[in-house]
């Protein structure tokens, strides 16, 4: 092109006119400025002023020009003058080179390189990259991190002075051997860190080849094993230790190898299973045959999910069969050892002979079956008592109750109020038998949900206050805010039989209930300065009609079965119960119930035109999490949406979609090349109307930003606050209906 010292073009060729997209007659009634990104402007102008000086022959620049379909170009651009006979300067001549896919490689490459400096910054293992000779040109940071070293220490052989002197020699020779041959290398060796501290490495290097099969270059890692190494010596030592308590106490050991499939065992584990101890270790196969029938598939599979699950130790429990003792229950307990890769080396463990315990464990079983019978047994005779006794207790409180009418002013009438006393303290006695009956039975299940825990306690205290007050005491409840998950009625009847239990127990002082808030749980406590409980004597105060001052069994102190309710009811409901006392003291029971949040019940917001749908909105973006987000915020708005992640999907929605939207929603840089702008117009070509739209954009480049604007759709640039993109899109479809009307 040829340029007028006004920066006006005076001629082009047809290239430049293609480069640009102007017609010779368009790009002549422009000028260079005009055309050149605004950045590019200044320096240009700087070089054209020293050009026109004479200062310098010539200039090359690389600079963007502004095409005339909004995008940008880049080109190398060569400018001279040209001048008259005399010197004087006439126009500049330039050359222009188009270099846009020489940049795109370039930003590719350094978008690359970024990407692997990332995650060779990012892996745990020291890295680094050697030319084919072995010179080491590149550490990821975690080896300058560790080492405290810089590039320049580093430069080729250097990182032989972080090596440990009595390896370093040893280590570059077989180093020096691999690079030769050309093959992968591995090796463990000690290097310092920046503290000084040594630490041992596992260090592999593998060769990448070029396109004509020739070593490019070195990639190695250096992983920290001390760990490793540490564990393993100590296994070392915990295994001498082992043998030398599995002689004294005649346990058999046993180990085998997984990669040769050999076995070895002690003298002790062949007779264990009556084997002779002069034949070879029976291997895997012959192991498993030793087996008893019902177990050796449960072993296998003991063994495969220990293996694939890469666990160390493991226990398991089998029967054999003993040539001369029958059968025979056997313990086995063993460790595993992997090696670097992660894949099993060998097992090692230890047999012994359980079937004396697994004997007394069937005793065990026995007598606990024996007594939960005889308790289920004493459960249907308490219910069945209860229930038939019912019937002629109250005949007895009615014609009580007759009599006392009769003998009302009598002196025999003392008579009948002992009778009526002693009618009160069976039908309490009845009541309390058929609550521990129908708890030991499992009849009563628990009704649970979510409640205020204050006002229950109101009631409380509401009602035992005047009760406590009559004996001299002061009965305190704190107010609490916890909401906790329970039965509020057995929970209710556990918190009774406390109150009333610290009532009767108490002299002097008071009582108090209140929370303690843990983690998730709430303690609803009652502490008493009552009588206090021996050490010795408080589990036993939670069995059916113990009382620990009521030797002489006076049921005005009640019945005994208020504890053992609660205990009971503690286990049904999961709410855990401690006691903790000291006698002459008082005591502390303390129930231990979950909590969940409290209750805040929002009244919704009524939408303006009273439907629950404001409207369709069809969202575009190809990134998976940003359209779920999208999608789900416009839900919650009150919109139905179409989603889609190509222009493709977005098509195959609008066929199916029974109503167009009323407003699109699509992010600039979509799938296949696509822009928001291209998959609007196409769904308005297929709607055949045009809808509000609105364009997402991330980009910060102007000319990006120019070409969105051009677009005549409105934009909303990431990343965009909630409020914000429901007020533009409420405005958007506003404003369609205005028009609209």
């Amino acid at each position: 092109m040829l340029v007028g010292l006004d920066g006006r073009w005076e001629r082009v060729n047809a290239r430049l006119c293609a480069l640009l997209g102007y017609s010779e007659a368009e790009l002549l009634c422009k000028d260079l400025a005009s055309l050149t990104h605004p950045d590019d402007r200044a320096p240009e102008r700087r070089m054209a002023r020293a050009l026109l000086a004479g200062r310098i022959p010539t200039y090359g620049v690389e600079k963007r020009y502004l095409r005339k379909d909004g995008s940008t170009i880049w080109a190398h651009v060569t400018v001279s003058l040209e001048r008259d006979r005399d010197g004087k300067p006439l126009r500049y001549i330039a050359v222009v080179q188009d270099i846009g896919m020489r940049k795109a490689m370039e930003t590719s490459l350094r978008e690359s390189e970024l990407r692997f400096r990332t995650m060779a910054n990012a892996i745990p293992q020291l890295a680094w990259m050697a030319r084919p000779e072995g010179h080491i040109f590149w550490y990821n940071q975690r080896w300058y991190d560790f080492t405290g070293t810089t590039p320049e220490q580093m430069e080729g052989w250097g990182w032989t002075a972080v090596h440990h002197p009595d390896h370093v020699a040893g280590v570059v020779e077989r180093l020096k051997q691999a690079w030769a041959k050309g093959e992968p290398w591995e090796e463990t060796f000690v290097m310092r860190s920046a503290s000084g501290e040594w630490r041992w490495f596992l260090t592999r290097a593998r060769p990448l080849y070029d396109a004509n099969g020739k070593v490019a270059l070195w990639f190695g890692t250096n992983t920290d094993v001390t760990e490793q190494r540490d564990s393993a010596a100590a296994l070392e030592e915990s295994r001498e230790r082992l043998r030398l308590a599995l002689a004294a106490a005649k346990a058999g050991t046993w180990h085998l190898d997984l990669a040769s499939g050999t076995t070895v065992w002690s003298a002790e584990t062949f007779a264990l299973y009556g084997l002779d101890p002069d034949q070879p270790s029976p291997n895997m196969i012959q192991w498993l045959a030793l087996i008893h029938p019902d177990d050796e598939p449960v072993m296998r599979a003991t063994m495969r999910e220990n293996l694939a699950a890469r666990r160390e130790d493991f226990a398991t429990e089998f029967r054999i069969t003993h040539p001369d003792l029958g059968i025979r229950w056997m313990s086995s307990v063993g460790r595993v050892t992997y090696g670097p890769d992660g894949h099993p080396l060998q097992i090692s463990g230890l047999n012994l002979d359980i079937t004396d315990r697994k004997r007394m464990e069937r005793d065990l079983q026995d007598a606990k079956e024996e007594a939960e019978r005889a308790n289920l047994s004493k459960t249907k005779f308490l219910a069945a008592a209860s229930h038939d006794l019912r019937q002629p207790v109250q005949s007895l409180f009615l014609f009580a109750g007759a009599l006392a009418e009769k003998l009302h002013g009598r002196p025999e009438g003392v008579l009948v109020e002992h009778l009526q006393k002693s009618a009160e303290a069976l039908k309490r006695l009845l009541d309390g038998l058929l609550d521990i009956s129908r708890l030991d039975s499992g009849v009563i299940t628990p009704k649970v949900g979510r409640f205020a825990l204050d006002p229950l306690l109101r009631q409380l205290a509401a009602e035992y206050c005047p009760r406590a007050a009559q004996k001299g005491l002061r009965l305190h409840v704190v107010p609490t805010r916890a909401w906790v998950r329970s039965d509020p009625s057995l929970l209710e009847r556990m918190l009774r039989n406390l109150i009333e239990n610290a009532i009767r127990y108490t002299d002097r002082g008071g009582i108090l209930v209140g929370c303690r808030h843990r983690a998730g749980r709430v303690q609803v406590q009652v502490v008493d300065t009552g009588i206090g409980i021996p050490l010795n004597r408080q589990r036993e105060i939670f069995e059916e009609f113990v009382q620990v001052s009521n030797s002489e069994r006076d049921r005005d102190q009640g019945l005994g079965l208020g504890l053992a309710i609660v205990r009971r009811l503690s286990v049904l409901l999961a709410h855990p119960l401690i006691l903790r006392s000291r006698p002459g003291r008082g005591s502390l029971f303390s129930l231990e119930v979950p909590t969940v949040p409290a209750e805040i019940r929002i009244q919704p917001r009524p939408t303006t035109d009273g439907n629950t749908c404001r409207g369709t909105v069809m969202v575009v973006d190809d990134e998976a999490i940003i359209l779920m987000g999208l999608a789900t915020m416009l839900e919650s708005w009150g919109y139905q949406v179409l989603a889609a992640n190509s222009e493709r999907q977005a098509i195959d929605r609008l066929a199916q979609s029974d109503k167009p939207p009323d407003l699109i929603l699509a992010d600039y840089r979509l799938r296949d090349g696509k822009t928001g702008p291209d998959v609007i117009r196409s769904l308005f070509l297929l709607m055949g109307r045009e809808v509000p739209a609105l364009i997402l954009t991330g980009d910060t480049d102007p000319a990006r930003i120019a070409e969105t604007e051009r677009s005549g759709f409105g934009i909303l640039h990431k990343p965009i606050l909630a409020r914000e993109l429901r007020r533009a899109i409420e405005a958007a479809v506003a404003d369609r209906r205005v028009s609209a009307a």
